[in-house]
């Protein structure tokens, strides 16, 4: 049963820019990966996931040795674009640019041979998602105003388990999304506000950290540390700001196009992050 009926398409899309990512130390590349967008780190650093939306495929490499251990193939779902990793569960958000043919599929890397689950279709490009237990959030980037779904995925297929409606709440063009490890809440990044944090049971907002006002500029993205305590808004390359009260570290992974046809993962680790309290 087709859960996403492209109702996102009803806004109006818009393409911002994407800052570039600065600093660290190359060390090495990986060749022969064609166009990685979306990354994902095990919580140990062992492996990356990559998702390659030249080649419609996902590669898994291995951390220390940067060799591809594995490649799945999604030739059937165009343009694997965006990661989420939870445990041996792995999120994509596929969609080609400008479209209503995206969609979110679930991948259980622990198979052998892993199949692709389809969670939910009919989307504007390809959709930004966040998944953590039995909960997954999915919306469209570059659409004003932005729905966000959330997606009940105890059972397969997936269940809608609402809407929240981007025009009754003022959402404009989501920029980022990540979820809390046991799933109870979606973290979203949109410019006209600071980070929205909304309960994925009764999709009320519970809470906003920041502002434009507060911090101009507005965070682009967002990453949270890995026992869900922390989260981090890295601030716009136009108006660099600290969090107040907070320290930030971050390892980056920063990925480059050398041509149409291959690219190179650059290894200086990004999304990997660590808070600690001020003193």
């Amino acid at each position: 049963m087709r859960q996403d009926h492209c109702a996102d398409c009803h806004g109006t899309p818009h393409h911002p820019s994407r800052d570039a990512i600065a600093g660290g130390t190359l060390t090495a590349t990986i060749t022969g990966l064609a166009s990685p967008t979306g990354l994902a780190i095990t919580p140990d650093g062992s492996r990356v996931y990559a998702a390659l939306s030249g080649s419609n495929e996902i590669a898994e490499i291995d951390a220390a040795t940067l060799a591809v251990t594995r490649r799945i193939d999604l030739s059937a779902y165009p343009s694997p674009t965006n990661l989420s990793l939870d445990g041996d569960r792995l999120w994509v958000g596929y969609g080609v640019k400008g479209s209503c043919v995206g969609g979110v599929l679930s991948l259980d890397l622990s198979a052998a041979a892993s199949a692709p689950v389809q969670v939910a279709d009919r989307m504007y490009g390809a959709p930004l998602v966040a998944g953590a237990g039995t909960t997954v959030a999915t919306g469209a980037s570059g659409l004003s105003p932005s729905n966000l779904r959330v997606h009940d995925v105890s059972t397969t297929p997936a269940t809608l388990r609402g809407i929240i409606n981007g025009s009754a709440n003022g959402l404009w063009d989501l920029n980022d999304l990540t979820i809390t490890p046991d799933g109870a809440h979606a973290i979203t990044v949109f410019p006209g506000s600071g980070l929205d944090v909304w309960d994925t049971t009764t999709l009320a907002k519970v809470r906003t950290y920041g502002s434009r006002s507060e911090y101009p500029g507005a965070p682009r993205s967002v990453a949270r540390s890995a026992d869900g305590a922390h989260t981090s808004p890295p601030p716009s390359a136009a108006s660099p700001r600290k969090v107040p009260g907070w320290r930030l570290r971050m390892i980056t992974l920063l990925l480059t196009t050398t041509s149409t046809t291959a690219s190179s993962v650059r290894r200086s680790w990004y999304g990997r992050l660590s808070a600690s309290r001020a003193r």
